[in-house]
């Protein structure tokens, strides 16, 4: 008898170990916004109730919403063939100015008149009852989009560092849509389905 109680006393230590020595997700907006996976961040999933009233839970990303962003960001970095490059300059930095207009949201900010034209951040995106934030959901879409491994925050860290330190706006108000998500949810509700498949977009 004492044996096993030995045994079974050995046994909790060892769980006890391993989940002290388990590594946590870590929710910071730098890493959710810099994940090159094609596929939805489950630790930051939560089931319909656990989305605040503040959240619009039908401001799914339309895919021209999406086509818009990533032909925008591969003009800006391929440049152009043009002989005048303040018009060019001055073209692009409309295009900037109105994909920040389009994160913040309001009157005539919309990409796609058919979308929800609030704020990124309070837009969510519904995957058969599982809700995700509307910018994880542009995260996925524009990684999927690109090929050879180009990514949403690849893309704006490359920007950044190239001669473009405008984009650090552009950055700053993607990484606080993350930062809102995390903050007005109480993080014990996420990733309510424990290892249940989430469905994610097929490659076109």
């Amino acid at each position: 008898m004492r044996l096993i109680k030995l045994f079974e006393q050995f046994v909790s230590e060892e769980s006890e170990d391993a989940s002290m020595t388990k590594p946590k997700t870590v929710l910071s907006p730098q890493i959710l916004l810099s994940n090159e996976s094609e596929e939805f961040n489950r630790a930051i999933c939560v089931s319909y109730e656990n989305v605040p009233n503040s959240f619009d839970r039908q401001g799914d990303i339309s895919d021209r919403e999406v086509d818009w962003i990533v032909d925008f960001f591969d003009v800006y970095q391929a440049g152009d063939p043009v002989s005048n490059m303040e018009q060019y300059k001055r073209r692009n930095e409309t295009n900037k100015n109105t994909l920040i207009r389009w994160i913040k949201g309001g009157s005539g900010s919309s990409l796609d008149p058919t979308a929800s034209n609030k704020p990124l951040k309070y837009r969510v995106t519904n995957l058969d009852g599982i809700h995700y934030p509307a910018i994880e959901q542009l995260r996925v879409k524009y990684n999927l989009d690109e090929s050879f491994n180009e990514t949403l925050g690849g893309e704006l860290n490359s920007l950044g560092t190239s001669g473009s330190p405008e984009f650090e706006d552009v950055k700053k108000l993607l990484l606080e849509c993350y930062q809102y998500w995390i903050s007005s949810i109480d993080n014990s509700k996420f990733n309510p389905t424990g290892d249940a498949l989430i469905p994610k977009f097929a490659k076109s």
